[in-house]
């Protein structure tokens, strides 16, 4: 990573991407609208706080206002402009569309569908997301989607917002982050409905969203059948590029190297199943050459299991529900696995504010022992505490290339929390020039790159976000 912002500056200056590569931003309806006071979230602000008795967001921070973006949309727009973009993702509130369960609110239809086209109007392709981690309260009490009948709300909602702005939008994202969302809902407990350690639960309700997806991308294709241009739908999971930790403190807290050679082999399988679960496993079923339709088979048996379980035909529902691979991704997370005596509190002079993620969490097994994510002390970090790592961009975007070429990749959401954008503009310099490298390898006369590592098929890359000062899903709003 560049050290300082001269060198930010130098190492980009001579970057050049495909003219018609995507530069963008990327928002979410509840942390910018304002006024949004009968969805999930609102309720969890509501709630105070969380099982654990921290604030359900922190220092009870609330979206209120947020960034008035749902009255501010043309001062947004001429920014936007300015900023030479090309394409804006923003999400659509589906409890300002639907405030009460069967009655549509067409005005804010209609007012989303205008963005649409002044977004396209100024040469801005906009990318709706249908689902960003908020619904409305009504389909809370209706118990969310832990129940399949009301994955038949999500799908009408979806195919009344996609008749109205198909005409005006070809880029979609289906659903935000599922993998995030479930386990930080069902598991980590920090989103709502804050449930802890609930992997039942979590598990029906990452089927649902599955089924919503194919659903969803039904309802797009359908919407847009008579458009001059195909619709491009992307299924945009949170990626944690998952690695085995290690460390001579680790080997001296075993007492043994016997026990600390059992902890790194446990630790490569742990990090290794992770990935799987966590990185590939739904893509495998919507995009994997030659077995789509189904989940994998090696290096575990995901797919018979899920058989076993009654998933089958929501699986092979899912083949060829997306176009292109959405990459939201801001860390790697190191797994540790060690007894549960030897987890203190974060130490927060060394590791700075930790906040809660969906790898922050710590997953107990028998015999005392447990799994959990850890932090390097001396690592450089942003201000939620998440070491930064641009090589782990690079890495994932490779491994999801080698595993799914050629669907075309498209970074959905990328960039880190920090005030004075010190670290951000080194941060996004070195990244931008780790994609160019995999964009631009150097071709053979044999048509392959002289690096043995075929050119990567990036579409775009969408930073997160447009605006600094909006609330963040359970943090505080100091963390820009």
């Amino acid at each position: 990573m560049p050290v300082n912002m001269q060198e930010a500056n130098d190492v980009c200056r001579d970057l050049k991407f495909p003219p018609r590569f995507l530069w963008g931003t990327a928002t979410a309806a509840y942390q910018i609208e304002g006024g949004l006071d009968q969805c999930n979230w609102s309720l969890w602000e509501n709630q105070k706080t969380r099982r654990d008795g921290r604030p359900t967001v922190e220092n009870f921070d609330r979206a209120g206002q947020a960034c008035c973006a749902w009255t501010l949309f043309d001062q947004d727009l001429i920014a936007m402009k300015k900023l030479g973009i090309k394409m804006y993702r923003f999400s659509v509130e589906w409890s300002r569309i639907e405030p009460v369960c069967g009655t549509f609110d067409e005005s804010a239809l209609q007012r989303y569908k205008s963005w649409c086209q002044k977004l396209r109007n100024a040469g801005i392709e906009p990318m709706v997301t249908l689902h960003h981690f908020t619904e409305p309260a009504w389909f809370v009490e209706k118990r969310g989607w832990e129940i399949r009948d009301n994955i038949d709300y999500f799908q009408a909602f979806v195919e009344r917002t996609t008749e109205v702005l198909a005409p005006h939008c070809r880029y979609w994202t289906t659903i935000n982050e599922l993998n995030g969302y479930a386990i930080c809902g069902w598991i980590a407990g920090v989103h709502p409905p804050g449930k802890v350690n609930d992997f039942l639960s979590m598990l029906t309700v990452v089927r649902h969203l599955l089924v919503a997806h194919s659903r969803a991308a039904r309802a797009i294709r359908a919407a847009s059948a008579t458009n001059s241009e195909e619709s491009v739908i992307c299924l945009a999971l949170n990626h944690v590029l998952f690695l085995p930790f290690d460390s001579q403190q680790s080997k001296r807290r075993l007492l043994s190297w016997i026990g600390w050679l059992l902890s790194r082999m446990v630790s490569n399988i742990v990090a290794l199943f992770l990935n799987y679960v966590y990185n590939f496993v739904f893509l495998d079923a919507i995009f994997a050459s030659g077995h789509a339709g189904r989940f994998p088979l090696f290096p575990f048996p995901f797919h018979l299991v899920a058989i076993f379980a009654g998933w089958g035909s929501d699986i092979r529902a899912l083949r060829a529900t997306a176009d292109w691979i959405g990459v939201n991704h801001y860390y790697r997370s190191y797994v540790q696995f060690g007894t549960t005596k030897e987890r203190g509190p974060p130490n927060t002079a060394t590791e700075g504010p930790r906040q809660a993620s969906p790898t922050d969490m710590f997953i107990a097994v028998p015999f005392g022992l447990e799994v959990r994510a850890t932090a390097i002390s001396n690592f450089e970090k942003n201000e939620m505490g998440w070491d930064l790592t641009p090589s782990s961009m690079t890495r994932l975007v490779q491994i999801l290339w080698d595993r799914y070429q050629p669907v075309p990749i498209i970074i959905t959401e990328s960039g880190t929390a920090d005030a004075t954008d010190q670290k951000r503009v080194r941060y996004i310099a070195a990244i931008l020039c780790a994609l160019h490298q995999l964009m631009m390898q150097p071709k053979s006369k044999t048509g392959s790159s002289s690096s043995g590592v075929d050119a990567i098929d990036i579409r775009g890359y969408l930073i997160w976000t447009l605006m600094g000062t909006s609330c963040i899903f359970c943090y505080d709003v100091t963390r820009r």
